[in-house]
């Protein structure tokens, strides 16, 4: 599977062999800036549309978004399989404990910097 983030806020996933898009990933407003695979085979998505959301890509399905942001999100990692650490245009890291269980396309969990949070 390779996967490509796009200016027409779609995320696309490719299959290697033919070079043909299998399936099309459609939630974000804005252009998508970065992607990351989890080690739960899921994908976490990031867009200048100020959202984080988490993909089951075999499903072609949102699993969970976190919104709220005031800034495009560049840059994430996983730190472990409930959470990941997301950058944007600013010095400061969020990580964010996600829930696969909510099955929903908002948030419930919570995403934090040192004393303060934001959900």
């Amino acid at each position: 599977m390779i996967v490509s983030g796009c200016l027409d806020t779609n995320i696309r996933i490719w299959d290697p062999k033919t070079a043909k898009c299998i399936r099309v990933l459609d939630g974000h407003t804005h252009a998508v800036l970065c992607i990351i695979e989890l080690e739960s085979g899921y994908l976490a998505s990031g867009s200048l549309d100020q959202t984080v959301i988490v993909w089951d890509p075999n499903k072609g399905k949102i699993i969970n978004m976190l919104e709220g942001f005031e800034n495009p999100i560049i840059g994430m990692f996983e730190l472990n399989q409930k959470q990941l650490v997301i950058n944007f245009n600013e010095p400061i890291l969020f990580t964010w404990t996600w829930n696969a269980s909510s099955n929903a396309k908002s948030n419930s969990s919570t995403c934090s910097v040192g004393d303060s949070s934001l959900t």
